[in-house]
């Protein structure tokens, strides 16, 4: 036998017989070195299912190995086979009991060499200690430091705090028991674990990780409640480099709660921070502020029946401050075996969900709008919502500088007074995406759930949309039924600035009541929405009235360039239509549900691009696609566009806001709108409108020539006159239309009707059609009145909005409250913004005195306006008592028939109101209303009558023709002679010529030579001429009335 070592590797055994000779082999390997393992228990974090873990080291032996756990006589995990050496973990299976024993078995190639580790304690293994494991019994220190810790054990999950405490750098677990079932509140589910911080205390969570201990369950969150009574001492939590993941509600705030939370990450939570109000008096959230923090969901929540709500979800809360935070779903849509993704949008959740809140997105700094504070902007991104506001508590919600990528929706303020949107980016998604609404009720129909768009204003009031830039989606803008109120949108841009992307289906759409029209009762003046100096790039349709309507007049007639519309359009990268009304029962509603806001044609007042290709930067201003018989765009010459004086930014300067400034300018508007409104009382129908209506009906052809001097007023007839002289059928036509060539042009809506006129001819529409050019100078009047008021709105509105937001001196609310009361006249309009001021700043029994006095005011109104007012004051006292007792909804629930017949009417002024009451109330959901706009095929001119051809001669006829010798000529003037003619031609600046008694023939030429004229001796009859002296070739007949009335036919002679 050799006795020198011998080589690993692998050898052959031959054994030999030496009695018979039989022969035996066998294969073994000599290894290199026998395996061995180096076991090493990784904690735990979840009790069940126990998620410890073995860590093996494999060292030594013959690859591959196999290695498993061995526990009571059976296989206590997978089998592993690793191909080499090295470090790797081991997890148990289902058989796995952590309160036993285990072994660790590893086998080396062919099972030749055997190793076997073997525990001498329990499994169960956890990254605490059995001391850090606390209740509400004994967390009891006031600082936990670089500590891993578990919350609760198997008895007992709740933590209650009711002191001081401070967790720095400390890793804390959360249902460690592995269990889904409902724990301490009713209305949370699915959730154990919570924290409950109790008023009067300072708790400060720094450098901390908060998280379930079960990887694959969710946990309930932590919960402060603070006093309700502003005068108790307010408890403070900071939340300070620290990360909280897979809660209900990470954080969860009630009451008088002053929070700070800064550079910290929350993640995969349903809602991130929840300040809510609950219960009676005014929760004070005041000095609240959320700066730097990373909230994001990175893949579907651990738990199947819930979805993401809101990284942050205010409820009754108010003076929030957002800096400098992001707020992103990057979840990835996998679609399934049928090409549509399970996880929809609507269950991507919001950023900013807001119930009755006031909050600030991106503060600027002492006023410099046009610059937000130092690293202070905010980003959301894949979100269904980045921000949903829906009511707010004292000011308004206002959103500056923030960047917004690919949201389905990005901002939509429902129901607010004084909001402001400006200095966003907002690039919404171009994804088709799902939209599932299986578990929502709904109560607003028709919707369109995959419009995506950037903004949404809906029945917003005094809001400030400006200088925001929208592209990529289905819409840039939605603007829902805003009313009469002051909204300022101007100088946004809608389209890719890059040119990178296609455009938006639409980018600017006014849908509902967005102005003073009432067709039931039309305004002397309209005011209301102006969409002033927006910029447009390559979208399908740029400015979009659908089923809604704005101010009639869209820039001022003869105005300076700072006064005119000012949208721009790319010239390069067009626009399809770049301005489109449309009121469309048939497509987007029952019939006859929109009619009530159509106001008839726009006045578009735009600048003169002078010669084409002379357009500044790439755009032009007038338009040149829009829809012609709802459009009217009127070219003011000579107004150039320079946009350092035509659209300049509000924003260029600091802006400062003085009160008294504002209201002296309202008080010179006012004064110039007194001495405007005498005058156009003095001067239309001669100031007695119902005299004048009495004279065009007594109009008759025994008193025409005296009333005719009293009707011809220079334009300045009120309609019910127009209206009155034009149902007249005994007065004779030529007077009629005598009266309106005097008083033309004529309002458009005049016109109208007399082109639907069954008694005059059209001959006489033909003659008032002539005089129609320019606009009517009761219009004129009307138009600088209207121009005035609108100021006025705009000043109000600005003073309204200073004082909702607190931005100027210290009392501006009282300012803009004694200004409302002290107007000589006040209004419906008037007290409401008196109510809606006290309403922001608390004071509600002042509140209450204004729906008092609007309930007196209702009765001296109209039956219809007295129900809009009382319906108005009903819903916000509802409201009051809503606000006063947010934990007790019984009064709104006993009255949400009401609040829901109230939530499906158009008014402006409480739907909205009475809509988000209801959703609260009953827990359901109203959608936006989102159409789009259609394509149509249109005219590009509108024209009284396309038939009207015939003049005044009403019949003129020859025979035969060609014509021998005898030329017979068939003639009725009877129009011309018919009593009260010579009114008209009076009016017109015609006299009849001396020496004519009827009329004339005239025969010429084919080159115009007169050869013979005959004069008529009768009204109407038949003319024989003898022609045949007269050379073969064309002639030219002419019949000519006494006044130059002409018609004119050609007759050949032949041989």
């Amino acid at each position: 036998m050799n006795e020198n070592p011998i080589d690993p590797g692998i050898y052959t055994l031959y054994l030999i017989s030496s009695v018979n000779g039989c022969e035996y082999t066998h294969d073994f390997i000599i290894p290199e070195a026998c395996p061995e393992i180096d076991v090493t228990r990784i904690p735990g974090t979840c009790t069940y299912p126990y998620n410890g873990t073995v860590e093996v080291t494999i060292s030594g032996g013959t690859p591959p190995y196999e290695v498993y756990l061995g526990q009571d006589g059976a296989i206590a995990s997978e089998i592993y086979t690793f191909a080499q050496t090295g470090t790797y973990i081991i997890e148990t299976n289902d058989d796995f009991n952590p309160n036993h024993a285990f072994s660790v078995i590893l086998n080396d190639s062919d099972s030749y060499y055997t190793d076997v580790y073997v525990s001498s304690q329990p499994a169960m293994h956890f990254q605490w200690s059995p001391y850090n494991v606390y209740t509400t019994y004994n967390l009891t220190e006031e600082l936990y430091q670089d500590m891993i810790i578990c919350i609760g054990n198997a008895n007992d999950q709740t933590l209650n705090i009711s002191h001081d405490v401070t967790f720095n750098n400390c890793h804390i677990y959360t249902n460690t028991q592995g269990s889904d079932d409902t724990h301490y509140t009713i209305w949370k589910i699915f959730y154990d674990d919570q924290i409950n911080m109790e008023s009067g205390h300072l708790h400060i969570i720094n450098g901390t990780t908060i998280e379930s201990g079960c990887p694959d369950k969710m946990w309930q969150g932590i919960e402060a409640r603070g006093e309700y009574n502003v005068n108790c001492e307010t408890m403070l939590i900071d939340i300070v480099d620290s990360k909280i993941s897979d809660a209900m509600h990470a954080i969860k705030l009630w009451g008088n709660v002053h929070l700070n939370a800064d550079n910290s990450t929350f993640e995969n939570n349903r809602i991130d921070i929840n300040l809510n109000q609950w219960g009676w008096g005014i929760a004070n959230f005041d000095h609240t502020y959320i700066n730097n923090n990373i909230f994001q969901t990175t893949r579907s929540l651990n738990n199947s029946m819930v979805y993401p709500k809101a990284h942050v979800y205010l409820k009754w809360a108010s003076d929030i401050t957002f800096k400098n935070n992001e707020f992103i779903n990057s979840t990835v849509m996998i679609p399934n075996e049928f090409g549509f993704d399970e996880y929809t949008v609507d269950k991507r959740g919001k950023g900013i969900e807001a119930v009755f809140s006031s909050f600030i997105v991106t503060p600027v700094s002492n006023k410099q709008y046009v610059a937000p504070m130092y690293n202070s902007e905010n980003y959301f991104e894949g979100l269904f919502y980045a921000i949903d506001v829906r009511g707010q508590k004292n000011y308004a919600p206002k959103v500056y500088h923030s960047d917004f990528v690919n949201n389905f929706r990005g901002i939509h303020f429902r129901g607010t007074n004084g909001s402001r949107i400006l200095f966003n980016e907002i690039n919404t998604t171009n994804a088709d995406v799902g939209f599932e609404t299986n578990n929502l009720t709904l109560h607003n129909n028709p919707i369109n759930g995959n419009v995506s768009y950037g903004v949404y204003i809906d029945r917003g009031l005094n809001t400030l949309f400006e200088e925001n830039t929208i592209y990529n989606g289905k819409a840039g803008s939605y603007i829902f039924s805003t009313g009469n109120s002051g909204t300022r949108y101007y100088r946004n841009k809608f389209g890719d600035p890059n040119y990178q992307t296609m455009g938006m289906e639409a980018a600017t759409i006014v849908v509902g009541r967005n102005s003073n029209w009432d067709a039931s009762n039309p305004p002397t003046t309209n005011t209301g929405l102006e969409i002033r100096c927006n910029n447009y790039i390559a979208n399908n349709t740029a400015i979009s009235v659908l089923n809604g309507n704005m101010r009639k007049n869209q820039g001022v007639l003869g105005g300076n360039t700072d006064q005119l519309a000012g949208n721009q359009f790319h010239s390069s990268f067009t626009n399809g239509t770049e301005f489109k009304v449309q009121i469309h029962e048939n497509i987007f509603g029952p019939p006859s549900q929109f009619s009530y806001l159509d106001l008839g044609v726009y006045n578009y007042y735009q600048h003169d691009d002078g010669a084409s290709g002379t357009e500044q930067n790439g755009y032009h201003r007038r338009l040149l696609t829009y829809s012609d018989l709802e459009v009217d765009p009127q070219t003011q010459d000579d107004k150039r566009f320079y946009e350092s004086e035509a659209c300049e930014s509000h924003y260029s300067l600091p802006v400062v806001h003085d009160p008294d400034v504002v209201i002296f300018d309202i008080s010179f508007q006012t004064n110039t709108l007194e001495t405007l409104e005498n005058q156009y009382d003095e001067i239309i129908d001669r100031g007695d409108t119902e005299y004048m209506i009495s004279v065009a009906e007594e109009l008759d052809p025994h008193n025409f020539r005296q009333y005719t001097t009293i009707l011809s007023n220079d334009g300045y007839l009120s309609d019910q006159v127009f209206l009155t002289l034009l149902d007249n059928h005994v007065a004779q036509k030529p007077v009629i239309a005598a009266i309106l060539i005097a008083n033309s042009p004529l309002p458009e809506d005049i016109l109208d009707e007399v082109n639907n006129s069954t008694y005059l001819d059209n001959g006489h529409k033909n003659k008032i059609l002539k005089y129609q050019e320019g606009t009517n100078p009761r219009l004129l009047l009307e138009y600088e009145m209207a121009d005035v008021k609108q100021e006025i709105i705009y000043l109000e509105s600005e003073l309204v909005n200073n004082a909702i937001n607190n931005d100027s001196i210290i009392g501006v609310k009282e300012i803009a409250i004694n200004y409302f009361n002290s107007k000589p006249i006040q209004l419906v309009k008037d007290l409401q913004t008196i109510y809606n001021l006290s309403i922001s700043s608390n004071d509600y029994t002042t509140a209450e005195n204004s729906l008092s006095d609007l309930r007196i005011i209702a009765n001296t109104l109209s039956e219809d306006e007295a129900i809009e007012v009382i319906r108005f004051c009903d819903v916000n006292q509802l409201y009051i008592s809503a606000l006063n007792d947010t934990a007790n909804y019984s009064l709104l629930y006993d009255n949400r028939e009401f609040l829901l017949e109230a939530a499906r009417s158009t008014s402006p002024s409480y739907s909205v109101t009475a809509e988000i009451l209801y959703s609260i109330v009953t827990d359901s959901s109203y959608f936006e209303y989102t159409p789009l706009p259609v394509n149509e095929m249109g005219s590009r001119s509108i024209q009284i009558n396309n038939e009207i051809t015939k003049d005044v001669v009403n019949n003129f006829d020859i025979y035969t023709n060609p014509v021998l010798n005898t030329l017979n000529i068939y003639f009725d003037l009877s129009a011309t002679c018919e009593d009260g003619y010579e009114v008209l031609y009076e009016t017109i600046g015609k006299k009849k010529q001396e020496g004519c008694s009827f009329g004339e023939i005239l025969i010429y030429t084919s080159d115009a030579k007169l050869i013979e004229t005959i004069p008529l001796e009768s009204i109407t009859g038949t003319l024989s001429i003898d022609i045949e002296s007269y050379k073969p070739g064309v002639y030219l007949i002419e019949i000519d009335n006494c006044y130059g009335d002409k018609r004119t036919k050609k007759i050949t002679k032949t041989q």
